[in-house]
């Protein structure tokens, strides 16, 4: 893009430069549709939030409140591109599930929209998301856990010659698209 011309490759500013051009053009294709879910269990992936797939940046744009467990004012930015109401989580593993998840439930049971965004899988990274997904499923909720690619998706999409030879999950990796 005109922005990411000149700058070498690996240039920050490029690669939140492609990433931006990128996610606005998916966006723009359409106005984005509020998900029929209440919560939203959304992993990034390895490299977050360059390894998000679309529908998660739908799914993400489309919620009432984002809970945010990827720590970083880059994340926070991108997150706030896409929704105003971006709230932190800080989650350790440490004994918080309870407290953390009645803070993000509570949004839900009042009708809103909640996505739960974190790192890798939100079922796989730890108890958190599936003591949510449990209540979620206890209350009668409509819920969604979008997966992330694996480490070894990633690696194969990174290296392979060509990015669709894996028979995996196809990841939007703006930085190949946005490169044309």
């Amino acid at each position: 893009g005109e922005l990411a011309e000149g700058l070498p490759e690996g240039d920050a500013l490029a690669r939140r430069s492609s990433f931006y051009r990128t996610v606005a053009l998916l966006l723009a294709r359409g106005k984005t549709p509020r998900p029929p879910e209440r919560l939203l269990l959304l992993g990034l992936g390895v490299d977050p939030p360059y390894t998000a797939t679309a529908a998660m940046l739908k799914a993400i744009a489309g919620a009432d409140v984002i809970f945010n467990n990827v720590m970083g004012d880059e994340m926070f930015e991108f997150l706030r591109a896409l929704n105003p109401d971006v709230r932190a989580v800080n989650y350790h593993q440490d004994n918080d599930e309870e407290r953390l998840a009645a803070r993000m439930l509570k949004e839900s049971a009042a009708g809103r929209r909640v996505a739960f965004v974190t790192r890798g899988n939100a079922i796989v990274y730890g108890p958190l998301g599936s003591l949510m997904l449990e209540r979620a499923k206890t209350k009668g909720w409509r819920w969604r856990c979008e997966p992330s690619a694996s480490s070894w998706e990633f690696i194969v999409g990174r290296q392979a010659p060509d990015p669709f030879a894996g028979r995996g999950m196809a990841v939007l990796d703006s930085r190949a698209a946005a490169a044309g």
